[in-house]
């Protein structure tokens, strides 16, 4: 989920600076600089009062209390007893992680 959601998160930023890249020269033309840097000064406070005001903090919270707050569902994760541990694992302070592909 992590991955994906990265993944995603950096195709939104690239394609958000493709656009401001894309519409700079025209607006510029029509508002000026001064002009076109007072107004993504004025997207950029509505993206922050956005943020502050309606997206919850999720710093030091676990995956399933982040999924909790936001309404979805906590996972339940499965970790595989160390004692069906073979050669193709290792066990190391109780986690099990394989070994290959």
């Amino acid at each position: 989920v992590v991955g994906v959601a990265s993944a995603f998160a950096t195709a939104v930023m690239w394609l958000c600076s493709f656009i401001v890249c894309l519409a700079f020269r025209g607006l510029q033309s029509t508002l000026g600089a001064s002009g076109v840097f007072a107004l993504f000064a004025v997207f950029c406070f509505l993206c922050f009062l956005f943020v502050t005001l309606l997206v919850p903090e999720t710093k030091g919270k676990s995956v399933d209390e982040v999924l909790e707050l936001l309404g979805g569902q906590a996972r339940s994760v499965k970790v595989a007893p160390t004692e069906f541990v073979n050669s193709a694992t290792s066990s190391i302070g109780g986690a099990v992680f394989v070994r290959g592909g």
